[in-house]
Formats: C-alpha cells, sequence, structure tokens
C-alpha cells in the first residue's frame, strides 16, 4: 500500500476540509447496480449542517465554540478501498476514513443476515469497529427477514426519486452519527489515540515507527514516546532505525503531547468547516513550534517541533484558501501570497524534519493551488514544485514514484504545459519499464512522444500525408529523431524484448523522416525489422502510420465477354421537376459487377520514395464486405499473390489477380505486401483511401464493387473458325452451346454484325433449348457465300447475350459474347450473258456459263436428293477455267418452267439473268453445293469500281497494273522479342529464305516492323516521277492435318496495329509500317506479310513468313 495520499494530490490542500467516506459492495451485488447507488450516493458531496436534525443533548456543550452552524456547509469526499492510506492517521485526520457505506443486493443473498454479516467482517477487517458506517440493502425481498440492527437499513423497491430521497435521509443520519463522533474524539482525545493504536491502521506491517526509535504497541506509549506523525513506512533495504541517545525529558513529553491534542482540535475543526476554532489553534500550534524547536535539547526534538510547524502551516494555508471558496469565492493577488507564504512555510519545516513523502505531497498540491489560482508567472512555480517532487521522490518505492510523476504530468496537461507532460509521462513509462508493465510502458511511451510533435495517428485508415512540421522546424527534427531512436532501444532492451513496437518505430522512422535519413540508416532499419519479423504474432498491424508506397489502384472490370449487364426493373415514377439535381449522376462513381468464385483483378502502382529498392515478395489484396458477416472468420476473396521489385524513386505496375467469395457489395480495405527477405506471419496492410483510386489521368475514382452469385457462363465452340466458300455455296456451321455456370440459361438472344456480303441466319428456335442446364446444345448457323469482289474477305461477329431472370432484388444479370468468323468468297460458275433462240415460234434460252475457279464443277440437273448423291461427273460437267453455252431447259432449272420465271416474252433477256442464275445449282467434286453466280452489271462495276477507287485514294502518278514488271518492291520485316531479333530481307524476284523460329512465351510481347521500298528498273525514269498505291496485309496461319492453312481466331492472339492497310511507296522513301502480337494460346503459328497492289490485288514482292513457336 503506497504512503502517497492519491485522493490529497488530486484535490490539493483543500482536502483538509473534506470528510472521506468509504463506499465498498458487500457480496455477489451486480456491478451495475452497485453503480447506480454509488453516483446517487455520491450526488450529496455536500450537506449544510443547519439541514441536519438536532443531533445531541442541549445541555451539553459542544468543544466547537466558534462553529458557524447555520452557514458551515460540510464537504465530503467518497472513496474506495484502494484509496486508504495507514501513515500519518494520528497527524492528519483528513486522511482518515470516517465513515463507511455497503451496498448489499438482497436478491444475490442467501438471506440479508448473511450479507449483513459480511458486511460486518469487512467493515471491522478493513475500517475499525468504531468508524461510522451503515449497510444499505437495497433490491428488497418481501419474503427475506431483516435482522434489527442500527447499522441495517433495506431501501424499499421505489422509483428513482423515492429512491433519492431516502438515501438523502440515510446519508444525514450518517453524517449526524459522524458530527457526534468527531465531538467524542475531541472533547477525550485520549481514548481516540488508544483507539488508533489498537486499529488495523496502527497495528498492520504499514504501522509507523517513531522519531525516537521506541514501540508503538500500547496507547500510552504512543502518547508519551511518539505523539505524532509517527508514520514514515519503512523503505525496502533500510532496516536500521534511528535511535535517541538521551534519555526523554518530561517536559517535551508535555510539549508533544499538547501539540498532537492541539493538532487534532484543528484538523477536525477544518473538517467540519468550523474556520475560525481552526484558524486560532493552526496558529497557536504554529507559534509553540516555532517557540520549541528554537529551545529544543536535541536534533530529534527539533525534528518533530519542525513537523508539528510544518503540518500547522500547510492547515493554515487549507483554512484559508476553503474558507474563502465557502464564503466568497474570490482569491486575490493579496489571499494568494498569504496562502504561497505559509505553503513554503511548510515546505521548509518538512525538509527539515526529514519527511519524504509528506514533502512530496506538499509540492504536488502547491503545484496544484497555483495551477488552478495562479496567474502565468505562479504557473511556473508549479512547475518548479513538481520537479522537485519527482526528485524527491527518488528515495521512494517505485510505485509511489509512478503516482507522483504520473501527478506531475496530469497537472501539466492541465495547464497545457505540452514538453513538461511528455516528459513526466515518459518518466512514468520508464518507471513501469521497472515493474515489467511493458504493456503500460509502451503506451504511455506513446502518448508522450505527441508533445515533441511525433504525430504519430495509431489510426489504421488514416491518409499518409508528409508531416509539415519535421521539414519546417530543423531544431525540432534531432530532438524527435533522438526520442524515436530511445524508444527502438527502450523496446529492445525490455524482457522480453519488445519487437512489435520495435518494428512499428522503426517503420514509422521511415515513413516519416525517409527524406532526413541516409541510406545507409534506412536499409539498416529495414534489415533490422525484416531480421526480426517472425517475431510477430498473426494479424498484428504493426505499423503505426501507412508505408507512402501506395499510388494508384484502379479495381478493374472483367472482361467483355465476363463482365455481367444489370437489366433493372424500373418504375415510372411522376415527378414535378422538369430537371432534378438529385437525379444527376455521379461521375466519378464507377459501378463494378463481379461474380463469385470467378477470376477479377485489381491494378496496382506502386512508388518507392526510399533510397533503398523494395523487394516485394507477395502482393495481395484484402476485402471487406459492406455489412459485417456473421461468422468473423469467413473468407471474403482468394488472392494469387504477385512480387515485384520497386526501386529507389521509381513506380512499379502490377496487376492482382482475385476471386470473390462473398456475395453483395465489398470494399477493398487493403493492400497487403511481404518482404523478400522478411519472415512475418501475416501480410503487411497498407490501409486504402480515397486518394488512392486515381485513373491514369489522374482523375479520383470512386468504386462501388458488387459481387452477384447467381449469373450463368456459356462457352461456345464452333466447328470452325474460318470459311472459305464458293460464290452461292450454303454451309452450315455448327455453335456448340455449354452453360459452365451456377445456374441456368432462361434467356438467350443471337444476332449478326456482318461485315461481309454473305447471308447468315438460324432456321432453329433456340427457345426450345431453354433454361439450358449444364448439358450441350448443339445450334446450327446457315452461311451463304456471295463474291462482290477480287478481294472478298470479311468477317462474321456472332453476338449471344444471355442470362438468368432473377425475382430476388429486382435485378436480372446477363453477358455478353461475340465470336467472329473469318469468310472468304471466290468466284465460281457463273452466268455472263443470256440471249434467246427462236424454235418454231417457242423462245429458247441460251446462257454462257464461265467456271472463274481453278477448280472442277458439275451443273445439276435436278435438285432432287437422288442425283444429289450420285457421283461426281452426274450432270452437266464444268472443268477449271472453262466456258460452256448451255441451253436452259425445265431440267436445268430444277424443274420450273420456263413460264413460271415471270420473264416478259419481248424482255431483254440479260436484264433477267440474275433470275435465271439463281433458279440453277452447282455441286462440287467434295460434295459442297450451291446457287450458280450471275456477272455484275455495269452500273454495279462501275459503282463497285468507284467505291475501290475511293478506298484506296489512288494518285495521278500512280502506276498502272500493267507497269509492275518495270518496278523492284523489296520488303524487309523485323521481329523483335525481348533482346532477340529476327530480321529477313525479300525482293520481288526471291523466294521466301529459310529463317530462324521465333520461340516466345504466352501474352509476350512481339514487335513486328515492316520496311518497303519500290525502285524503278527503267534508268531513264527520273525519281519522284511516279508512285504506287499497294496494300499490306498481314495473316496468322497455323497449319491443318490435311496440308491446308487455317487463319487463327481471335482467342489465339491479339495485336496493336493493322493488319490490312493501304501504303503510297515512292522512290526516294522506305514506308515503314509496325505491328505488335500477342499469342494467347501454345502452338506453332505462321505470320505471312504480303504486299500487293491495292487495284488487281498482284503480288508485288514475294510474301514473308515467320514461324512463331509458343510454349
Amino acid at each position: 500500500m503506497a504512503s502517497i495520499d492519491v485522493v490529497g494530490c488530486e484535490v490539493g490542500i483543500s482536502t483538509a476540509n473534506h470528510i472521506r467516506i468509504a463506499i465498498f459492495p458487500v457480496g455477489k451485488i451486480n456491478a451495475i447496480t452497485f453503480k447506480t447507488f454509488v453516483e446517487m450516493i455520491q450526488n450529496l458531496n455536500a450537506k449544510p449542517i443547519k439541514s441536519l436534525t438536532r443531533f445531541r443533548d442541549d445541555n451539553l456543550k459542544s468543544p466547537f465554540q466558534k462553529q458557524d452552524w447555520q452557514r458551515s456547509i460540510l464537504q465530503f469526499y467518497f472513496v474506495d478501498d484502494s484509496d486508504i492510506i495507514t501513515n500519518y492517521s494520528d497527524f492528519l485526520q483528513y486522511r482518515n476514513i470516517h465513515g463507511v457505506i455497503g451496498i448489499m443486493s438482497c436478491l444475490a443473498e442467501e438471506s440479508v443476515a448473511s450479507g449483513f454479516t459480511k458486511y460486518k467482517k469487512t467493515k471491522l477487517s478493513v475500517y475499525g469497529k468504531n468508524v461510522v458506517g451503515r449497510c444499505f440493502a437495497v433490491e428488497q425481498d418481501p419474503e427475506m427477514m431483516a435482522p434489527e440492527d442500527e447499522e441495517l437499513v433495506v431501501i424499499p423497491n421505489q422509483d428513482e426519486s423515492h429512491v433519492t430521497f431516502h438515501i438523502d435521509y440515510l446519508f444525514s443520519d450518517i453524517v449526524r452519527q459522524v458530527l457526534i463522533r468527531f465531538e467524542k474524539i475531541a472533547a477525550n482525545p485520549l481514548v481516540y489515540f488508544n483507539e488508533l493504536s489498537n486499529s488495523y491502521f496502527m497495528s498492520s506491517s504499514n504501522s509507523s515507527s517513531n522519531l525516537t526509535g521506541s514501540s508503538t504497541s500500547g496507547g500510552s506509549t504512543m502518547i508519551k514516546n511518539a505523539p505524532i506523525g509517527t508514520s514514515a513506512i519503512k523503505k525496502k533495504g533500510n532496516t536500521k532505525q534511528e535511535t535517541s541517545t538521551s534519555p526523554v525529558n518530561p517536559k517535551d513529553e508535555e510539549a508533544r503531547n499538547m501539540l498532537q491534542n492541539y493538532k487534532l482540535f484543528a484538523d477536525l475543526s477544518l473538517l467540519i468547516s468550523d474556520f475560525e476554532d481552526a484558524w486560532n489553534t493552526y496558529l497557536e500550534i504554529n507559534t509553540l513550534s516555532k517557540q520549541l524547536t528554537n529551545n529544543a535539547s536535541n536534533h530529534n526534538l527539533a525534528m518533530i517541533y519542525s513537523f508539528f510547524q510544518g503540518g500547522s502551516a500547510e492547515g493554515l494555508a487549507s483554512v484559508l484558501l476553503t474558507r474563502n471558496k465557502a464564503f466568497k469565492n474570490i482569491i486575490d493577488s493579496t489571499l494568494l501570497l498569504q496562502i504561497g507564504e505559509y505553503l513554503q512555510e511548510a515546505i521548509i519545516c518538512y525538509e527539515k524534519s526529514k519527511k519524504r513523502d509528506l514533502l512530496v505531497e506538499l509540492y504536488i498540491k502547491t503545484a496544484v493551488f497555483y495551477a488552478n489560482y495562479g496567474d502565468k508567472k505562479k504557473r511556473k512555480e508549479a512547475l518548479d514544485c513538481l520537479t522537485k517532487a519527482v526528485q524527491i521522490a527518488v528515495t521512494l518505492t517505485t510505485q509511489e514514484r509512478i503516482i507522483v510523476s504520473g501527478f506531475a504530468s496530469k497537472i501539466c496537461r492541465q495547464m497545457k504545459c505540452k514538453r513538461k507532460f511528455g516528459f513526466f509521462l515518459r518518466h512514468v513509462a520508464l518507471l513501469h519499464h521497472e515493474l515489467c508493465n511493458q504493456g503500460v510502458s509502451i503506451r504511455l511511451g506513446s502518448q508522450c512522444l505527441d508533445s515533441y510533435n511525433i504525430p504519430i495517428d495509431l489510426t489504421p485508415r488514416t491518409e499518409w500525408k508528409p508531416t509539415k512540421l519535421i521539414q519546417n522546424q530543423r531544431g525540432w527534427r534531432s530532438i524527435q529523431l533522438e526520442i524515436l531512436k530511445n524508444m527502438i532501444d527502450f523496446s529492445q532492451s525490455m524482457s522480453p524484448a519488445d519487437y512489435s513496437t520495435e518494428i512499428q518505430f522503426r517503420f514509422y522512422l521511415l515513413t516519416e523522416y525517409h527524406n532526413v535519413l541516409s541510406k545507409a540508416d534506412q536499409d539498416s532499419h529495414l534489415k533490422r525489422v525484416l531480421s526480426i519479423s517472425h517475431q510477430i504474432p498473426r494479424d498484428v498491424n504493426i505499423l503505426l502510420k501507412p508505408l507512402p508506397i501506395l499510388k494508384s489502384i484502379i479495381p478493374l472490370k472483367m472482361a467483355a465477354h465476363l463482365e455481367p449487364k444489370a437489366i433493372e426493373k424500373k418504375e415510372v415514377k411522376s415527378s414535378l421537376f422538369i430537371y432534378s439535381p438529385f437525379d444527376k449522376k455521379d461521375e466519378t462513381l464507377v459501378q463494378l459487377n463481379w461474380v463469385k468464385d470467378e477470376v477479377t483483378q485489381v491494378f496496382i502502382e506502386f512508388y518507392n520514395p526510399f533510397k533503398v529498392d523494395l523487394r516485394l515478395r507477395n502482393v495481395t489484396v484484402k476485402f471487406t464486405p459492406e455489412v459485417s458477416p456473421i461468422d468473423n472468420n469467413e473468407i471474403i476473396n482468394d488472392v494469387f499473390v504477385h512480387s515485384c521489385v520497386v526501386f529507389s524513386g521509381n513506380t512499379s505496375k502490377l496487376i492482382i489477380t482475385t476471386k470473390p467469395k462473398v456475395t453483395g457489395k465489398i470494399i477493398l480495405e487493403a493492400i497487403g505486401i511481404e518482404f523478400e527477405n522478411g519472415r512475418f506471419k501475416s501480410p503487411i496492410y497498407l490501409p486504402v483511401t480515397p486518394q488512392h483510386f486515381l485513373t491514369e489521368k489522374k482523375e479520383k475514382r470512386q468504386y462501388d464493387i458488387t459481387v452477384i452469385e447467381n449469373v450463368p457462363l456459356l462457352n461456345v465452340t464452333l466447328s470452325t473458325p474460318q470459311l472459305t466458300l464458293v460464290d452461292g455455296e450454303t454451309t452450315t456451321l455448327l455453335a456448340k452451346l455449354n452453360n459452365t455456370g451456377n445456374c441456368p440459361i432462361t434467356f438467350i438472344e443471337f444476332s449478326f454484325k456482318n461485315q461481309t456480303s454473305n447471308e447468315v441466319f438460324i432456321k432453329e428456335d433456340i427457345t426450345k433449348s431453354l433454361p439450358l442446364e449444364s448439358e450441350v446444345v448443339t445450334i446450327p448457323i446457315e452461311v451463304i457465300g456471295h463474291w462482290k469482289g477480287s478481294s472478298d474477305v470479311g468477317t462474321i461477329i456472332i453476338h449471344i447475350k444471355y442470362g438468368f431472370d432473377s425475382q430476388d432484388d429486382g435485378k436480372t444479370y446477363y453477358r455478353e459474347l461475340e465470336l467472329s468468323i473469318k469468310t472468304s468468297v471466290i468466284r465460281g460458275i457463273v452466268v455472263e450473258e443470256c440471249m434467246t433462240v427462236n424454235e418454231s415460234f417457242n423462245k429458247k434460252i441460251v446462257a454462257k456459263i464461265h467456271n472463274y475457279s481453278n477448280s472442277s464443277f458439275i451443273l445439276l440437273s435436278s435438285n432432287s436428293q437422288y442425283l444429289k448423291d450420285e457421283q461426281f461427273d452426274t450432270g452437266i460437267p464444268f472443268g477449271a477455267q472453262s466456258t460452256k453455252m448451255i441451253l436452259i431447259d425445265p431440267s436445268i432449272l430444277h424443274n420450273i418452267n420456263f413460264e413460271d420465271l415471270n420473264i416478259p416474252y419481248t424482255a431483254d433477256i440479260n436484264n433477267y439473268r440474275s433470275t435465271i442464275s439463281g433458279s440453277m445449282r452447282w455441286k462440287s467434286y467434295v460434295n459442297t453445293f450451291g446457287i450458280v453466280g450471275c456477272k455484275e452489271d455495269i452500273e454495279q462495276k462501275a459503282t463497285s469500281g468507284a467505291a475501290r477507287a475511293a478506298r484506296r485514294q489512288t494518285t495521278v502518278n500512280s502506276l498502272p497494273a500493267k507497269m509492275n514488271e518495270f518496278i523492284i518492291v523489296k520488303q524487309k520485316v523485323h521481329a523483335t522479342v525481348g533482346s532477340e531479333n529476327s530480321s529477313i530481307e525479300y525482293s520481288h524476284h526471291e523466294l521466301v529464305k529459310q529463317q530462324k523460329d521465333i520461340i516466345v512465351d504466352i501474352a509476350q510481347q512481339i514487335d513486328v516492323k515492316v520496311l518497303i521500298s519500290i525502285q524503278s528498273t527503267n534508268k531513264d525514269q527520273q525519281e519522284g516521277e511516279f508512285n504506287k498505291i499497294a496494300s499490306l496485309s498481314f495473316t496468322v496461319y497455323q497449319d491443318a492435318e490435311n496440308g491446308s492453312r487455317i487463319i487463327s481466331t481471335q482467342n489465339q492472339f491479339c495485336y496493336s496495329g493493322k493488319l490490312n492497310t493501304c501504303i503510297e511507296l515512292l522512290p526516294s522513301v522506305t514506308s515503314e509500317n509496325f505491328l505488335r502480337l500477342f499469342f494467347l494460346e501454345k502452338g506453332m503459328y505462321i505470320l505471312s506479310v504480303v504486299c500487293s497492289d491495292e487495284e488487281t490485288q498482284e503480288m508485288l514482292a514475294s510474301p514473308s513468313e515467320i514461324t512463331v513457336i509458343v510454349k
């Protein structure tokens, strides 16, 4: 038990006017119930004497003759058992407990009697039997009988106002008993001192030893040999006692007894606000003590008399302060000076009597007085008092020193003395370290850093900003660095070492002071952190402030064919306003729809402001649900970790892949990092703040991420990604649909973006297959080829929209998928011209039919299935590049009569050749069928030729196609992969040369550069007098099993640039063309580069081919 009076230090010198009442719980009373009644009692901290009923017989004369019974107000201070001070109980009456209140719950006890027994035992063992006490029995049980006893009071179950009134009455009764006890003590002090001698206070191990070295076991001995203040606690390690070397003089004994009785009466007078009796008695003690000190026969007696003088001087200061607060409530400068003089006298006397504990208390009380009532100059004196109190407390126990330094820091904070507050608080932290209270030491040490303008913020989501104070005040910088280094040394010196705190402050140094730390210091701090990182428990936040390495973060949308889109069921609402600002959309808000258990991505850009490189082994992202989950251990997202190196002063970009595991709205909370050489048991999380959500153009964004559960996923496989058709040919493309999602497809829509002249359509009704579960469904897609020019190559895009109708949240989510089919159409059998022949007044039609292809066909004489299945030689054969004149009869027209064609008898038959050709069919040697084509009209040719001329951007000086043999076109291809180069040069007359294959990984970049130049073989022709409009085409193939080539699809590769472009070749200029390729699937590919005449598509140079092997 500490010898420092905590209550006195907190209240100050006015504590001598407060009667201390102890409140304690009895038995197993509920904590809330106990607190409720304690608060009711604490509201009764002042009680006017005139409000009390008669508490003694009028015939008895009170020892307090000068008491103002009409105006005096009793002050109370309620304490618990931790505030009991056993030393100086015979010298300082305000330290003693003069009344006790026990609070007992009837419902928590077996009976009221058993609870009351517990109360009496506690009172007797802790406070003594003679102390005024009451046991309040609350939560009354009507069935319980309460024993009759003066100290037991049962409080009935009533409303709060009645209970408060009842407690007020009961407390008044306690006050009356306390006043009666005070009068008895003042009338017969000898009995009181004997009572103290035989009580727990004087007989415990904490009882005092007197200044003369005599024992205090008996009352008479105590009065004679140790009449006052004999309660200095024995200090640890100091077993030697001072002993008197001379016999006790009877006159000295009488003087000490008289001083003791006077001091007792003065203290009691001050406690009951009898200021006049207290003042007069303290003055008498002070005068007598001075005389006795001057006439003392030995040093020990002089110390005792100085002790009384100091106590009386402190009492005089208390009377001046409390009297003026009670009646005038004004502390002027004169009174302030007078009180200060008495306090200074008491300090000097306590120093002479070597009462260090009382001296420390008085210094703190003086500081409290100056802090509350003094001006700026007096506050400086208060700081001096606190400094002296801490210095003198060195001889006290560590626990007592903690109390002293704690009060010093508290008073400094009250006076807004920031530096002194930090100094004393740090001293408290060091003292706690001596008691091995490492947690308290670190917490207090961190709090005092703010006093030195070290802005440590323990909030995890604080936005990082450079500290201006560090940059502007150079004087502070060295002090701050030294204090932080001391904190690091302090955490290292703990037993066991506090590695967590050490890492926190090292990271804080790197975060806030990297601009002033040398590279060697930064490297040293980082290496030390990584070397002890395995000592940090899992899921412990080790960052006082986030590391300033996050530059920007962008949660990415899912791929176009995977991103779910919402169809909201909008309700039509009438509005009174034409325009409402509340309906305006937030342009900074980005809505992201992710799907549970599907891959999503987050873009992160790091910036390294340090002077050392940061090698990050694992980089992860941490999400948190917008609504807290019931199970806190639920996994929010799976993360595929990535690594990167962020060099000093540079940035590094990274894309993190993750899979959400919960549905609903989620928030990107933090970025987790692990250092390459670190052994942290969990990642270091850097909080994500709105300042990190920046686009590449530094525009701020907000991200609303919703994770959806029920969205189907359609996988479509085409029978072939490329079609080569003959003009008029009809083929069937099969699309296999497989739903690999977690819910069925309830609606699906097909549409076509046809960039060709071909026809494409679906005959079957796809809705018959709905809902589409996990089974595979095959959809036939019909394509009819139409030749419209020499370079009739194009793409048919199949757009599929599908989804699942949800009835839960009013939203339906769908996905969109696009597939491309490369098509090329060659010219086949064509009706070039028609004529009529009259035979016996019957008009016959003869058609000139030409086969433009290099393949053989048969003109079918019937459309029946029987003839289709016959051999190739059935029908009218057409060899490659052959022309025949065919008589059009019903068999050729597939059983259609001439009259059914609706051709007027006198009409020009050439105008109807498309009708005639459309009624005829052909069959190829590979059993494909089609419609006979028709040669274009002159008007169509002119229109097509004009369009081609506009597209080619032909100039006046462009050489015609017939002059191609007089020019030489050279093309040179460079393919660059990292440091690997492949360079091949080709000319118009050269064959393809052997070359080295390029070997790359998936998604590895290939840069292709094509250099094309033109020369004239005519030496007389001047440079600049001609040019050539050419087309440059890039094509990626794969070898098929039958030796043919298949054009690669967009699922196999992607590119940046143009696959087909029109260029102008000049003799003096080398044309440079670029293409960037990324392959997405393994295999062997062939990149072909062809330069052709834009007008005739005749190749101007041999194709350049490069073989690419993707591992």
